[in-house]
């Protein structure tokens, strides 16, 4: 028998006690829609639905703004979709949402932008694909399935034009998290399933034109490709299975030496791939009757190829640049990182992939004339085993046996 906490209602004492506001077509606005009633419902109201199918959002995100009950005739009857253009719904802070019966599919959080000038990286991915929550929700026998967080933007390259312009190159942004769902208010998730979601990838690194310097670093791939969260967090009977954490950025290829006999610059790093393919979780989260199973963390980002060396006819050439290192990649086969995590009752943890290092270094630039290009730089490892990495892999969390209730930092 399951504790008493599965039946939390967050709304049981808010309802409205008007008749339930009725969605009578799937069209994305106008009267009927689900858009309009969730315009025109007053704080508390019951929302329900007289259609089956698949609701497109073609106009943006749905946002929540006001404590809603929102019943759906069951995951397999109807959906709402972000039409691989938006987010799906985004609960605001200090409102309470309950969610059930639904399917919440093709959501996608915005890219980050590219970088303009050497002195910023790109800009980073947007968080929460499907769902991104700021305020107090829970989710009853949902489907969250399709959805990414947003790729990081590409760091800024020196195309010579216009002339004069700025010199040297920028990093690449970092992948949004939550491909299926960021949580930074309270979120309790209660028979659902998060499956083939994806966090974004890095942003690659920009190159420089010339001038032998190195080009820049690929941006992190995002976490928690079904959820990260850095919230509150409650799961009960749910399965998390074959989502993925986002890619690190290629780094970017060193600029071309000039002038004088030179050598290349060196090519970027890869930037490391996102850890916890299922879930991320920054907070003590609490699991009850779950199944985490096949998914993946990020693989590292290539590295970038060496700049060419410098070519003269008179004196003796340059060297070509060093290939950049490989992204690592992503935490290792837990799940994400999830430290104290409370099972009350047995956690089925699947072993899942973890990420892989970039196939690899980028290679060597082209020497100058008759020289020789320079060896590639070995690639970092990425961590493997039952580890989780936390952040940039500082520190690392092991599971403990399987009678032990709580997870802890590793020795």
């Amino acid at each position: 028998m399951l504790p008493a906490l599965i039946c939390w209602c967050p709304l049981a004492s808010l309802r409205s006690q008007a008749a339930p506001v009725v969605v009578t077509t799937l069209a994305d606005s106008g009267p009927g829609s689900l858009r309009a009633a969730i315009a025109n419902a007053n704080d508390g109201d019951v929302i329900t639905f007289a259609i089956a199918g698949t609701i497109t959002n073609r106009t943006g995100e749905l946002l929540l703004d006001k404590n809603l009950y929102i019943t759906g005739p069951g995951p397999n009857t109807l959906a709402v979709s972000g039409n691989n253009s938006s987010r799906v719904f985004d609960i605001a802070g200090g409102v309470t949402v309950n969610l059930s019966g639904l399917t919440i599919c093709n959501g996608s959080a915005g890219d980050g932008a590219a970088s303009t000038n050497s002195a910023t990286p790109g800009d980073p991915g947007n968080d929460g694909g499907g769902i991104y929550n700021w305020g107090t929700l829970a989710l009853t026998n949902c489907v969250i399935t399709r959805c990414r967080s947003g790729a990081g933007g590409a760091g800024f390259s020196n195309t010579g034009f216009p002339m004069g312009g700025t010199p040297g190159s920028s990093d690449g942004g970092p992948g949004g998290n939550g491909g299926g769902m960021y949580n930074a208010g309270t979120l309790m998730l209660v028979n659902c399933s998060l499956s083939t979601n994806a966090a974004g990838s890095g942003g690659s690194g920009g190159t420089p034109l010339n001038g032998g310097l190195s080009g820049s670093t690929g941006g992190l791939g995002g976490s928690g490709g079904g959820a990260y969260d850095v919230g509150t967090l409650t799961v009960i009977g749910s399965t998390l299975a074959f989502n993925s954490a986002g890619a690190g950025g290629a780094g970017g290829r060193g600029g071309a030496a000039s002038g004088t006999p030179a050598d290349g610059g060196g090519g970027g790093w890869g930037g490391d791939g996102g850890s916890g393919g299922g879930l991320y979780s920054e907070s003590n989260p609490t699991f009850i009757s779950c199944t985490f199973a096949g998914n993946t963390a990020g693989a590292g980002g290539l590295g970038g190829l060496g700049g060419a060396g410098y070519s003269s006819l008179v004196i003796s050439s340059g060297d070509g640049g060093p290939g950049g290192e490989g992204g690592g990649g992503g935490g290792g086969k837990v799940e994400g990182r999830m430290l104290n995590a409370e099972r009350r009752t047995p956690l089925v943890v699947m072993p899942g992939r973890e990420g892989k290092d970039s196939t690899a270094a980028g290679a060597g630039g082209e020497g100058g004339l008759l020289a020789q290009p320079a060896s590639s730089s070995e690639q970092r490892m990425a961590m493997a085993g039952l580890i989780a990495e936390r952040g940039l892999g500082s520190s690392s969390w092991l599971i403990l046996p399987p009678l032990c209730c709580r997870l802890q930092a590793a020795p």
